[in-house]
């Protein structure tokens, strides 16, 4: 260690080069700022199509009319393996999970699921862990503790039911129906999930909203370039600084 030769510049320049690291790192923060704030301004209008006054919706409608259970449809062969799909909880959306053996787990069947579809884990859903099935996730698999619902789309646009269930303010109504005695440990039943109602917006209203999503997808798509454009940001500068040419 004792042989290593740090460059370093002049203590004025130094400073000057903490002053600069400093305001860079402060404008970082402010469009991290800036970008979350659009995006829950953006969040907020979307939900406001669906959790708008009363009369401005077409009325509440059971699960039953706006959804359909479908069985395990995937008979596990140990000697096969399956990409499985899961469910953030606090409305963080469905996600690919891990890739498994059909000898690394003990369920019988599986269930496929497609984009469009809409599931939760009967564990979890109290605490927000439920949403549509996004197209990266089409064609994995859940178990059986995952129900699986076809989306009538007829009815209800499955982005409208995505973001009525990733909104915070409807979890603890589904965690009042929710059974068990350790709280923790409440499980979602279908059935029970089945006679659930939701304020359904009329479907011009759900269209216009469907559109609204797909700018507000579009846009956080987007934040992410920017963010990881700004994350990288810091240590290339530091790269320029510090960098020296090898000598001959």
């Amino acid at each position: 260690m004792g042989t290593i030769q740090v460059p370093l510049p002049p203590l004025s320049e130094q400073h000057a080069l903490v002053a600069h690291l400093d305001k860079l790192a402060q404008k970082t923060r402010d469009l991290e700022e800036h970008l979350d704030a659009v995006e829950r301004d953006a969040q907020n209008l979307v939900r406001s199509y669906i959790f708008s006054p009363a009369g401005a919706t077409s009325g509440k409608r059971p699960m039953s009319d706006l959804v359909s259970l479908r069985q395990p449809d995937v008979v596990v062969d140990a000697t096969a393996t399956y990409r499985f799909a899961g469910v953030y909880s606090f409305g963080r959306g469905v996600f690919p999970s891990a890739v498994k053996s059909g000898a690394e787990f003990s369920y019988g069947r599986l269930s496929t699921v497609h984009a469009g579809d809409f599931i939760y884990p009967k564990l979890m859903a109290w605490e927000g862990a439920l949403g549509v099935v996004p197209k990266g996730c089409d064609g994995m698999v859940v178990s059986p503790e995952f129900p699986v619902f076809s989306v009538n789309a007829e009815a209800v646009l499955p982005e409208v039911l995505d973001i009525y269930f990733r909104t915070p303010d409807v979890w603890p109504a589904l965690a009042e129906i929710s059974g068990g005695t350790n709280a923790r440990r409440r499980r979602l039943q279908p059935s029970t999930f089945l006679s659930y109602e939701m304020p359904l917006p009329s479907m011009a209203k759900q269209i216009e909203l469907s559109a609204i999503h797909r700018h507000v997808e579009g846009l956080k798509a987007k934040h992410v370039t920017i963010r990881e454009a700004n994350a990288a940001l810091l240590p290339a500068t530091l790269e320029r600084i510090f960098h020296t040419e090898p000598t001959a």
